[in-house]
């Protein structure tokens, strides 16, 4: 008899199965092929009950997949068996690391958690996945799944999402200061490293309404294995269960990364520092690599070049900072005495800082930052220099390196950058503001730097920096460099009280900016005759920080807030925290996240990620040849930053900053002064005293 009957258009198959070429078979079943085992090849599609399934193996087994389903369905999914379909746990593991609020590994061990398959009133689909926690402390214990990234979504933002449901028992769900029974977090298996996404925290309890978890993270550049961990993190004796379903880790739709790639060292040997030659810095071993970027770590510095060396591994732009402090100004000769830090690229050299010391400063220190851009392969290194005087005696220093943009096909819609250095030297005759004139283009991604003024391309949120290298002042005047926007004094400006007749002075501020606006760099002194120098340290440097796509993928967070109206009085040597009462004007971004409270001066970071942080005071009242500290400190004990300021006149204006700091969410940061012996002294309620924060990564 005839396996089929053709009918009109029309083919009525008298068999189950038909068999495609003797390869994969499309085949009617009578049962759930879930639950009864169906004989067919890989690939071949089985109906029952007018539902079609995807066989995922060869021979007799219930291993199929949903079609349409989260692991057969559309997209990239990086987590094969993430919807419960396959009625197995395939690829899931318990662990049981050792009891703490966060995994170490998310492998090994013998838990009493479970993970199971069930087919009970399932969150979507025919199936769900149970995570069991029985009574008792269980802390440490979790499952995970590892699962592998291709090399096309490295150094990129990947999604994390699923749907999840209280089972029974009783579950603790987080809130602002609360975390839940179970966190998610991802541990980078290539690298041996535990990543925290931007969110960890499982915010519903509800046994009637599911909810959906999403956060997200950045891969590193070389990281090929990931594990996906849901991990117990509390000392809860209470038994739960959870019903998970449609576990999906994605890549983000945006092309690009923000704030990939980190490298950091904090030691550095300044005996073999050389007079008047260039030394390329030897830092200590990396306390920040996270993508290998670093070679030629050692213990001393080397002078002929192969010191320490940062090479990029993936095109964009990069922040650079570094530091370098010495003991003390012996064989310095006074006022003739230059420290020069330089950041030198493969194709170009940026100055980073550049000081002035006196006779009497007893801590000599040079810091700054600049952006850069670098293709994949370009080395950075940092150079220092002494023009006279005796060798300088070992002491601290420090780099950090942050990748801040990636360069992409579309890039053009996401990184708007401008760099322009002066290109000579600008008499002023005056104590008015004046606009400093006469720029080189270093770097314009939107052509829209002429005529010594910047027309902004596009509206969003720009780091803004201006540097001016004033020479032939008298000593003691007072130095204010300007951002105009519009012609117009918003705020964007910095005023020092220089010692000496050649000096830096310069503004940093994150401000949002509308297409349209104009930038102009401007300079006023209470001297009436002085020059604004190109020497290599002249420059305005613009950076768009975010944009619509960049917010979607990895949601910026900042803050800015000032000391207004009434200075804060100090009358205790102890460290002493200051309260920034106000959050700055819409102009200066204010507090994306409502984390900062104007009334203890604390800030609790909303999100894990990496950071910069600055805070700047202005001291008054103050005591002659005096000390004075700033300190910004993590959790109340942590000191992240600091800068002593000694010889003190009647006021002094300390700026103290960390690029690149690793944070978690609910961080608290706080600002703290102290002095050596002075009781009575204040904190000047103006523009140079201000607390900032900004997240540049995951």
């Amino acid at each position: 008899m005839s396996a089929t009957i053709f009918q009109g258009d029309k083919v009525t198959a008298q068999k189950d199965a038909i068999s495609l070429n003797g390869g994969p078979e499309f085949r009617t079943v009578s049962s759930d092929p879930q639950l009864v085992a169906v004989n067919c090849p890989q690939g071949s599609i089985i109906a029952y009950n007018g539902v079609l399934y995807r066989k995922t193996d060869n021979g007799s087994s219930t291993n199929v997949v949903l079609l349409g389903s989260g692991s057969g369905g559309g997209g990239i999914n990086f987590i094969d068996n993430g919807d419960a379909e396959l009625n197995n746990v395939t690829g899931w593991a318990t662990y049981a690391d050792a009891a703490g609020s966060r995994p170490v590994d998310g492998t090994g061990g013998t838990a009493s958690v479970t993970f199971t398959n069930s087919a009970t009133s399932p969150l979507a689909d025919n199936r769900s996945f149970l995570f069991t926690k029985g009574s008792g402390d269980l802390r440490g214990q979790g499952v995970a799944y590892t699962f592998s990234v291709d090399t096309a979504y490295r150094a990129k933002v990947i999604n994390i999402e699923f749907d999840y449901i209280v089972n029974s028992g009783t579950f603790v769900a987080g809130s602002s200061s609360t975390e839940s029974d179970v966190i998610v977090y991802l541990y980078d298996v290539t690298n041996s490293a535990l990543v925290e996404p931007s969110t960890i925290k499982l915010f519903s309890n509800s046994s009637t309404i599911s909810d959906k978890f999403k956060a997200s993270f950045q891969t590193s550049a070389t990281g090929a294995s990931y594990r996906l961990i849901f991990h117990v993190g509390s000392t809860s004796a209470s038994a739960y269960e959870l019903k998970i379903d449609n576990i999906k880790v994605s890549p983000n739709t945006y092309i690009g990364t923000l704030g990939g790639v980190c490298a950091r060292a904090t030691s550095i040997d300044m005996s073999n520092v050389a007079n008047a030659t260039v030394t390329y810095m030897a830092f200590g071993a990396p306390s920040i690599d996270n993508y290998g970027a670093v070679t030629g770590s050692t213990s001393n510095v080397t002078v002929s070049g192969t010191g320490w060396k940062f090479t990029a591994p993936i095109a964009g732009l990069y922040q650079v900072y570094s530091r370098v402090q010495v003991a003390s100004a012996t064989g310095f000769s006074g006022t003739s005495e230059r420290l020069l830090l330089q950041a030198v690229t493969t194709t170009e050299t940026v100055a980073l800082g550049r000081y002035v010391p006196s006779t009497t400063d007893t801590g000599p220190q040079v810091s700054g930052s600049q952006i850069v851009r670098l293709k994949a392969g370009d080395t950075v290194q940092i150079s220092f220099q002494q023009n006279s005087g005796g060798a300088l005696p070992s002491d601290s220093g420090e780099v950090f390196i942050q990748q801040i943009s990636s360069q992409s096909s579309d890039a053009d819609t996401r990184v708007v950058v401008c760099d322009v250095s002066k290109s000579g030297t600008q008499a002023v005759a005056s104590t008015a503001v004046t606009q400093v004139t006469g720029w080189t283009v270093n770097d314009d991604t939107h052509s829209g730097f002429s005529s010594n003024q910047y027309v902004v391309p596009v509206e969003g949120r720009y780091d803004v920096t201006a540097q001016l290298y004033t020479t032939s002042i008298t000593a003691n005047s007072e130095v204010t460099v300007y951002v105009y926007v519009n012609g117009a004094d918003t705020g964007i400006r910095r005023s020092l009280k220089v010692n000496d007749t050649d000096n830096h002075v310069n503004v940093n501020r994150k401000v949002k900016l509308n297409a349209g606006d104009i930038l102009t760099v401007r300079v006023s002194s209470t001297d009436s005759s002085y020059s604004v120098n190109p020497a290599g340290a002249t420059f305005l440097s613009i950076a768009k920080i975010s944009g619509p796509s960049a917010i979607g993928a990895n949601e910026l967070i900042w803050f800015n807030a000032a000391r207004a109206s009434t200075a804060q009085t100090v009358s205790s040597t102890s460290l002493t925290t200051v309260v920034f009462n106000t959050k700055t004007s819409e102009t200066f971004l204010g507090d994306s996240h409502s984390g900062f409270n104007t009334s203890t001066g604390e800030y609790t970071v909303p999100a894990a990620g990496v950071y910069n942080i600055s805070a700047g005071l202005r001291l008054g009242n103050l005591t002659s040849a005096e000390m004075y500290l700033v300190n910004i400190l993590l959790n109340n004990t942590s000191v992240l930053c600091s800068q002593e300021n000694a010889d003190a006149t009647i006021t002094r204006a300390i700026t103290v900053s960390r690029m690149g700091v690793r944070l978690k969410a609910g961080d608290v940061l706080v600002v703290q002064v102290k002095s050596s012996s002075d009781t009575s002294y204040e904190v000047r309620a103006d523009d140079k005293t201000y607390f900032s924060l900004t997240r540049v990564g995951l």
